[in-house]
């Protein structure tokens, strides 16, 4: 994936970093409560646990995402939906 301008390149490979890193965290949080029994108090702390690092990651993301011009974050979008066949969480 290549900015159309070059001195956005840095951010845009920090954007589809942090963007990929926040779909894994989610599907890895998803697959640790799975084996947890619900209804407990472990299960409550992770959850607790899981947002907060969700949400961690979601700002990185959206930090990057608004570093770009808008322009960039179109074209950023256009390449990341033909690479991934969706759309970035950021947008």
């Amino acid at each position: 994936m290549t900015p159309i301008n070059s001195k956005y390149k840095t951010t845009f490979k920090r954007l589809l970093a942090a963007d990929r890193a926040y779909i894994d965290l989610v599907d890895a949080n998803d697959r640790a409560l799975d084996s947890i029994e619900p209804d407990t108090n472990k299960y409550y702390r992770t959850v607790e646990r899981h947002e907060r690092a969700d949400a961690k990651q979601w700002d990185k993301v959206y930090k990057y995402w608004h570093d770009l011009p808008l322009r960039e974050q179109g074209a950023f979008t256009k390449q990341y939906k033909t690479e991934y066949g969706y759309t970035p969480v950021a947008k």
